[in-house]
């Protein structure tokens, strides 16, 4: 089991840029996910694999194949993939894959933004579907947490520092909280994406008409110390609006 996206190891892997609240932020962040059973693994086995199939059925429900002609287009984004599962005592509860393009973004791809001036595909990492199981969600339980802290040592290990993806509105506006640099994607101003791309994402969000909201995050834009303690704010205040309901 590949367990190297851990807190501790991430502090290890970015000792030399990271300052001494960081480190005790993260030393905390990983006490806590013992205390409560949470860890984080990357998906590398075959029982991974089932293990974050199953919660993203459990969340969004079992997402149909592509058709036949377009089953290319799901293979190479499978190849860009990236998945971390979490669990609580051995329990799988949340999931987060992420994208390294290599000359295509699927975030691009998939609504046809621009990126920033000076900025390429092969600049980013797109974020994929983020499940995690209703009763492990919120700040104190520490799963998206600890899914966030994965994805961040992982993106410092390869030296990309932006995020892009595509997102539910309630979910941006989480990763805002976490991470101000959170900003809107704009849309292109000409579609250039090729037909078969339009069809293939017309198949795999057509059972989910959902809005959505293209977004880019700068992770290199914050301390690790800020979303830490960003992220304990808001489990806070939870936690206070529930004690006085």
């Amino acid at each position: 089991m590949n367990h190297i996206h851990s807190p501790l190891r991430w502090r290890r892997e970015t000792r030399k840029r990271l300052t001494l609240a960081d480190r005790l932020c993260l030393l905390a962040l990983a006490a806590a996910q013992r205390v409560r059973g949470v860890r984080i693994d990357r998906v590398e086995s075959p029982a991974d694999v089932r293990d974050a199939a199953q919660v993203l059925d459990a969340v969004f429900g079992p997402r149909p194949a592509p058709p036949p002609e377009l089953a290319h287009i799901e293979a190479r984004y499978a190849a860009m993939a990236v998945t971390f599962i979490a669990r609580v005592r051995g329990r799988p509860v949340g999931t987060l894959t992420l994208y390294v393009p290599q000359t295509s973004s699927r975030t691009v791809e998939s609504v046809a933004v621009d990126l920033p001036d000076g900025l390429r595909p092969v600049d980013v990492i797109d974020i994929g579907r983020l499940a995690i199981l209703p009763a492990h969600r919120g700040g104190a339980r520490l799963v998206l947490l600890g899914l966030l802290a994965a994805a961040d040592a992982f993106s410092r290990r390869i030296a990309r520092t932006w995020w892009i993806g595509v997102s539910r509105p309630p979910l941006v506006a989480a990763f805002r909280r976490l991470n101000p640099t959170t900003r809107p994607l704009p849309l292109a101003a000409v579609d250039a994406r090729a037909p078969e791309v339009m069809r293939y994402w017309a198949h795999y969000r057509g059972a989910d008409p959902a809005a959505r909201e293209p977004f880019i995050i700068s992770t290199g834009g914050t301390r690790p110390s800020r979303v830490v303690t960003r992220h304990a704010a808001v489990a806070l205040r939870g936690l206070l609006r529930r004690r006085r309901r």
